[in-house]
């Protein structure tokens, strides 16, 4: 197939990374998903395959090894495409990095794993010219994507004024897809202040913010104390111990409602974000499992939280809830108003509590620890404490993990307009580095 090769080896001749490179012309399979790519056949190579053993993946041997082969390559050749996981966001930042453009194409795999089940995982593709030395458009210079539960969450440590972060948060979630919200993080009085896009609230961002600010030191680990959100009209207690990260829900007594509308449905309305809940037996149920597509599906889920004028709301939801052998498991969308995003998130901190209000109104008493298992299959605990008429609080409480923590090199969309002539200077809340976000058009 004319591929070049590329193996790795250290002092003890062991394999330790390898590259395979490919023309495209060779990969038809590859160029039916890109089929729009700019590209020549016959002048265009694909990166068909990428591995580095565990233990040298911060040695950067994966730029190294692809620095070597573009130089031999670009003697015969003009183009590069490469692709992988949306959420392998270090390759996808080195892609960018290294002048890369993302390709306006997905697409979704499943692999078996060695347990017998089967893992599902969505792939982007990015092309560059070999013609040409380029870089990313600009960067953020403190950004932190963290993993808790699911639900990765991008939180942006550089100052950005208030009226661009809707819009570089849509930059954020195009350039790395597997973004599924975006914090940035304000000063109030001199302590972090954790803003959404739009405004809401979101737990499981709060989580992850608490998580950080322990890590670097800035918030003491082992000890209940408050940072202040969007979307909550008071201080929050978290809490950091043994590599999990507690919140506190902004449960108001005289603003949260529970109410049944129909048989196995639900509406819960939170201090900044309600939710529509219907259980596996229900007509919504098996009308949204019929759908054939995820734009279906959102379809359906919009036009239910249109029907009950939940999408008025800051912020709003729908959850289908099913149980099996005594576990609760949920499928959580969630609409933004004023960032006009729908998103099926693969773990949702405010839907787990809307759960578990439900769950404790059921059950007529309080709740610790109730596990609710998210789309990404890992369980969020909630804690509700409910005296059979009123909820006085509640809690998520769940492991994070940290996935990306340095500069991020950023593209402008192609489907945006922005004055790249006309950029703002933005520092990080400690001064200490500066970084470019676009102004935008309009």
């Amino acid at each position: 197939r004319e591929s070049s090769i590329l193996v790795l080896f250290d002092e003890n001749a062991q394999t330790i990374g390898f590259s395979v490179k490919t023309p495209l012309r060779n990969c038809p399979e590859i160029r039916r998903v890109v089929e729009d790519a700019p590209a020549d056949d016959n002048q265009c190579f694909f990166g068909s395959d990428l591995g580095v053993d565990p233990k040298y993946r911060e040695q950067r041997l994966s730029f190294l090894m692809e620095n070597m082969q573009v130089s031999r390559l670009f003697v015969s050749h003009s183009h590069e495409i490469t692709r992988t996981s949306a959420s392998n966001y270090k390759r996808i930042a080195g892609n960018l990095k290294s002048g890369k453009r993302r390709l306006p194409y997905t697409e979704e795999v499943t692999m078996p794993r060695t347990d017998g089940s089967v893992r599902s995982d969505k792939r982007i593709y990015f092309e560059r010219s070999l013609e040409k030395s380029a870089d990313a458009d600009f960067y953020l210079e403190g950004v932190v994507i963290a993993r808790p539960g699911g639900n990765d969450t991008a939180i942006v440590f550089d100052t950005v004024p208030r009226q661009e972060q809707g819009d570089l948060s849509r930059i954020i979630q195009e350039n790395y897809p597997g973004v599924e919200q975006v914090m940035f993080v304000e000063q109030r009085d001199g302590k972090p202040f954790g803003q959404m896009a739009g405004g809401e609230f979101c737990g499981n961002a709060t989580r992850s913010l608490a998580y950080i600010l322990a890590k670097d030191g800035l918030l003491a680990k082992n000890l209940a104390q408050r940072i202040s959100v969007s979307g909550s009209s008071m201080p929050l207690d978290v809490l950091v111990a043994g590599g999990k990260s507690q919140s506190q829900m902004p449960v108001n007594p005289d603003k949260v409602q529970v109410s049944d509308v129909l048989e196995g449905v639900s509406i819960v309305a939170l201090e900044g974000i309600s939710f529509l809940v219907f259980e596996e037996n229900t007509d919504y149920a098996r009308q949204l499992s019929e759908c054939t597509t995820e734009e279906a599906k959102k379809e359906y889920v919009m036009s239910l939280l249109v029907e009950y004028e939940l999408d008025q709301n800051l912020a709003c939801g729908a959850l289908a809830l099913s149980r099996k052998d005594d576990r609760l498991y949920m499928e959580p969308y969630v609409y933004v108003r004023d960032t006009g995003t729908l998103y099926y998130e693969t773990a949702c901190g405010s839907g787990t509590t809307a759960v578990g209000l439900l769950e404790a109104a059921r059950r007529h008493e309080s709740l610790t620890g109730l596990e609710i298992y998210q789309p990404s299959g890992k369980p969020i605990s909630v804690n509700v404490d409910y005296d059979g008429k009123h909820y006085q609080r509640a809690s998520i409480n769940g492991p994070v993990e940290i996935l990306f923590d340095k500069s991020m090199p950023l593209n402008y969309p192609d489907s945006q307009v922005f004055q790249e002539n006309n950029h703002v200077k933005v520092k990080k809340n400690n001064g200490s580095s500066q970084g470019y976000i676009p102004a935008i058009a309009g």
